[in-house]
């Protein structure tokens, strides 16, 4: 975050989880874009290009599905992340060229789609 703490969460030990999944899936060999989204998933900025060693735009298509389809199950759920998805809406409408309103369009519409799609399946023999 910009306050020197990763997402706004305190750090004990020098790490965080976002460090620690990058680390281990640089050790696995996964692909740095992978690695890269795992690593960046909660700085938003790097979806407005804010950050000096922002990753590529395969990485922020990542980190933006990553973060509407975490708003779209706490919707689901019950359990929306507001404080997580107030910081987080502005930068993914932006990157993916969308007004705000067109993104609360598109989440309800992946909403309606999710519950089509359930209803059928719990009618399935």
């Amino acid at each position: 975050g910009q306050d020197g703490t990763p997402h706004g969460r305190p750090v004990q030990h020098g790490t965080d989880h976002a460090t620690i999944g990058y680390l281990m899936t640089k050790s696995w060999g996964l692909s740095d874009v992978l690695c890269d989204a795992i690593r960046y998933h909660h700085d938003h900025e790097v979806l407005d290009g804010t950050l000096e060693h922002a990753p590529g735009d395969e990485v922020c298509v990542l980190i933006g599905i990553t973060l509407v389809s975490e708003r779209i199950a706490g919707m689901l759920l019950r359990k929306p992340e507001e404080h997580e998805w107030e910081r987080a809406a502005a930068p993914v409408a932006q990157f993916f060229g969308l007004a705000a309103v067109d993104l609360d369009d598109l989440i309800d519409d992946v909403l309606f789609q999710y519950r089509q799609t359930a209803a059928v399946w719990q009618n399935e023999p």
